[in-house]
């Protein structure tokens, strides 16, 4: 389910047995390995020299890139199987159990949290100073990125589960009922 992330010399991923994997990318070779309990679905983030990543046994971490050993670890009380988003100071996370994390990037406090009518499983945008996440619940949220403010939402016909894109000064969301939105943004 995962899909890989990279930075200078290393590639990332995860697999279902909750183990996170890094290879060289120069020779191929495993420098490191990690494990968390449940799978990880969800794909990696690398940034500022740590490696991101949730899993289905409701804990999320950040891993030290160089070495694997974990920086911090936290429980936020459901699984998670989208990916994150990752600015300079947090990390936007989503999980099945209907709520939205902003964390600190460098020690995993909750910074703001919102809760849905249903569970997040798509990968967060940040543009600018906003964050937007699809929700199972139909609807389509925008926050301030910093204080977790609601600015707007917009309820559709389907399902979102999929990260919404920015496109010029438009945000192209596709829903599940095979519907694609272009909204014009302030991105």
């Amino acid at each position: 389910h995962s899909s890989p992330a990279a930075d200078d010399s290393l590639v990332f991923f995860g697999s279902d047995d909750g183990t996170l994997y890094a290879v060289d990318i120069s020779d191929g070779k495993l420098r490191w390995k990690a494990s968390m309990e449940g799978s990880l679905m969800s794909s990696p983030s690398v940034s500022g020299g740590k490696v991101f990543i949730g899993s289905t046994g409701q804990s999320y971490c950040a891993f030290d890139a160089a070495n694997g050993k974990i920086v911090w670890q936290k429980s936020l009380g459901a699984n998670i199987v989208a990916s994150q988003a990752v600015d300079d100071r947090h990390v936007y996370i989503g999980t099945t159990g209907r709520e939205f994390y902003c964390l600190n990037k460098d020690d995993g406090s909750v910074v703001w949290k919102y809760e849905a009518n249903s569970l997040f499983n798509a990968a967060p945008l940040v543009a600018g100073d906003v964050v937007y996440i699809g929700c199972a619940d139909k609807t389509l949220y925008a926050f301030r990125k910093n204080t977790g403010e609601l600015i707007w939402q917009l309820n559709t016909d389907g399902r979102i589960k999929t990260m919404p894109v920015a496109w010029k000064q438009y945000l192209i969301v596709m829903t599940e009922d095979d519907a694609v939105l272009g909204l014009a943004a302030d991105i």
